[in-house]
């Protein structure tokens, strides 16, 4: 400063005023926290639900139950807003863009940044027959073995990036025996039809999508990890509206117990809105057990042993008692 001070005075008191402004302001941006600056305050009037392409909140946004029953006992209006993949949805969360929203449950323990809290407010049946890693049927890819000095499609930070970890652990092998291949959404589809890799690690619906071209499950998530889908929401926003948090997980139960009682119908809606088709779905719900759950003790363990893996693979900086972030 001493020095700044010395030269400024060379130069006139313009310049001296300027040069203190500008440090001021830096000194200002440092200490800024662009998540924290551009959070939005809690809309009173909306509550905000995000989601993703073929996700099963599509047909719950088709119904208009949900809506319906926020008006009627809350007097908050709904509003969907559609991300491009579960990461891109979890940041919203965290940034406050959202109220609520349903990913992955492996993408929190890889991103989640403690000094952003959020909460564990429900979660999906775990279902490991819905991931999978792939190849086509004339591969010579049999085994997670195989795998090794191969270009592998997967979305990372995400269940399906966790069980190709799993896989390459027990098969002996690291991420650094494969030649990654970062794939989103329509991405890897398009990826998988212009064979721009050797095997893909998808879930569903992506799955039963691609069957019909001919694909081989090399291994699914039988026994592993980060098989199930979970509603979060930030700290602060579930802290100033749980009345309607409650009510609206309790609806979304509800689709989730109808759909898998009236699987025709649920597939009929979600044919009308996405690029997959009645069967495709059908196949889809096979393998994909839908409803939702409060987190039991049991699943906060295997939350908790999401973050512990995945410190210890040094995929994140430290991990995080997940007993604390359910309310």
């Amino acid at each position: 400063m001493r020095n700044a001070v010395r030269k400024a005075g060379k130069h006139g008191p313009a310049f001296f005023l300027l040069l203190m402004m500008a440090m001021l302001l830096a000194g200002c941006f440092q200490n800024s926290s662009p998540r924290g600056s551009s959070r939005p305050p809690v809309d009173p009037n909306v509550f905000r639900i995000g989601y993703t392409p073929n996700s099963m909140l599509l047909a719950v946004m088709k119904k208009g139950d949900l809506e319906s029953r926020l008006t009627e006992k809350h007097h908050v209006g709904l509003e969907w807003v559609l991300y491009e993949d579960d990461v891109s949805l979890f940041q919203a969360i965290e940034a406050g863009q959202v109220d609520l929203g349903s990913v992955g449950e492996a993408v929190p323990a890889f991103l989640h940044d403690p000094d952003t809290p959020i909460v564990y407010l429900a979660a999906e049946p775990s279902n490991p027959a819905a991931y999978a890693v792939i190849v086509p049927l004339d591969s010579t890819i049999f085994q997670a073995g195989d795998l090794k000095g191969k270009k592998v499609a997967f979305a990372p930070k995400t269940n399906e990036h966790l069980l190709l970890l799993q896989v390459l652990e027990e098969a002996g092998l690291s991420m650094k025996d494969i030649k990654p291949n970062s794939e989103l959404g329509q991405e890897l589809l398009d990826a998988y039809s212009s064979h721009k890799a050797d095997a893909w690690v998808i879930s569903e619906p992506l799955i039963s999508q691609l069957e019909p071209q001919g694909i081989r499950i090399v291994v699914d998530a039988t026994g592993k990890i980060g098989t199930r889908d979970i509603y979060i929401a930030a700290s602060d926003r579930y802290a100033q509206r749980e009345e309607i948090y409650k009510s609206a997980l309790q609806m979304i139960q509800r689709h989730g117990e109808w759909t898998m009682t009236n699987i025709h119908d649920a597939a009929d809606i979600l044919t009308e809105h996405t690029d997959i088709e009645h069967l495709m779905w059908l196949s889809s719900f096979e393998r994909k057990a839908y409803g939702t759950a409060p987190f039991l003790d049991s699943i906060v363990s295997g939350q908790q042993k999401l973050y512990d893996y995945l410190a210890s693979k040094k995929e994140r900086a430290g991990t995080l008692n997940v007993k604390e972030m359910v309310p």
